[in-house]
């Protein structure tokens, strides 16, 4: 029988249920149909398109991401969302290409990004610059969880023996501190992640203490007030 009381937020819970299962080229309006058990025609009571409904899922992510206002100083609250956000992005693994993809637009997305902005121009950065520094952050935490999903070990499936005369080789190719670092087993990602926040979080700091601004004519867009 067909499905009754179908709304938005059903069809929108049904297909990230159906990303996370087959991932996203699994999202077609006949499977989300399917498996809502309506003609995939009825979907367009309460959604515009394939893109609207990829916006609702991207919502979803993001409506269980807070900075948390209690966390003392910024730089906690810094960590606590970029942790949050690379959590909220691994448990759902197939959505984050879309949302690599995909401008923020819609309102659980837009709510994050005005506490976000707030955040930064209370620390001191005038408007434009906070969101290009905003841009960074969310670029950092979706390229990361990215390179994350995909990273395989460069050297695996290769015998000590192997390793031991690439290692050799490089070195006797001037490239010594390569052949040290070459990493046989899964680099420590979670520890990686950790480091590029914390980097981030100096950055910043030493941006606000400076008194940065949006320099159209510095190359970079940025010049210091001191």
């Amino acid at each position: 029988m067909p499905r009754q009381g179908l709304d938005r937020s059903q069809v929108v819970e049904a297909a990230l249920t159906l990303i996370d299962e087959q991932g996203l080229d699994a999202l077609t309006m006949r499977n989300l149909a399917s498996r809502l058990n309506v003609e995939a025609t009825s979907l367009y009571n309460h959604i515009q398109n394939k893109g609207d409904i990829l916006d609702g899922v991207i919502d979803l992510v993001n409506d269980g991401l807070t900075i948390p206002a209690t966390e003392p100083g910024w730089e906690n609250r810094v960590r606590a969302y970029c942790h949050a956000y690379r959590g909220a992005l691994l448990a759902h693994p197939h959505v984050t290409p879309a949302i690599a993809l995909r401008p923020v637009v819609t309102g659980a997305s837009m709510s994050l990004v005005e506490t976000a902005l707030r955040e930064l121009v209370d620390m001191g950065f005038e408007p434009e610059l906070a969101r290009r520094v905003l841009n960074v952050v969310a670029a950092f935490v979706v390229g990361h969880v990215l390179a994350e999903l995909s990273a395989r070990p460069l050297y695996s499936g290769r015998s000590e023996d192997e390793i031991r005369l690439l290692r050799t080789n490089l070195a006797a190719e001037g490239r010594p501190l390569v052949a040290a670092t070459i990493a046989v087993e899964d680099a420590d990602r979670e520890a990686e992640f950790h480091l590029g926040v914390e980097m981030m979080i100096v950055g910043l700091g030493g941006m606000a203490a400076s008194g940065f601004v949006v320099d159209q004519t510095d190359p970079a867009g940025l010049a210091g007030t001191d």
